[in-house]
């Protein structure tokens, strides 16, 4: 059974704090420790990065200044980390922006934008 996450989302936001600490409290109680163990450990690696965020914008568009495949490479390995932290964020719609943003600023580097396509970081 797929899970509606936006209509979840909805419905927890109608509910009172209470209600809901209870059920997260709950929900944590039945993982197993490993999955536990995973979710904080992608918890703290989302929350570093979201505090490198900005910097990590940077060395995106400093890779692909390099006009070198490797240079292309990098920052499509980074982009895909900053897709998991706005997956995370729920903020989608504001990087696939920004990506095509970026795509059309390197609108000649058909090596960068191919990487980034085959990738699906835009639509």
């Amino acid at each position: 059974m797929r899970i509606d996450r936006d209509k979840l989302r909805s419905a927890i936001c109608r509910l009172d704090t209470d209600r809901i600490r209870n059920m997260l409290d709950d929900a944590i109680g039945l993982l197993p420790p490993a999955k536990l163990a995973k979710l904080a450990e992608r918890e703290a690696e989302m929350k570093d990065l979201a505090g490198r965020e900005a910097d990590v914008w940077r060395q995106v568009a400093a890779r692909v200044d390099t006009k070198q495949a490797k240079g292309y490479e990098d920052a499509v390995g980074l982009l895909k980390k900053l897709a998991q932290l706005a997956e995370f964020r729920g903020s989608q719609v504001e990087f696939r922006q920004r990506v095509t943003d970026l795509c059309d600023r390197y609108s000649r580097l058909s090596g960068f934008r191919s990487r980034v396509q085959k990738e699906k970081l835009v639509e």
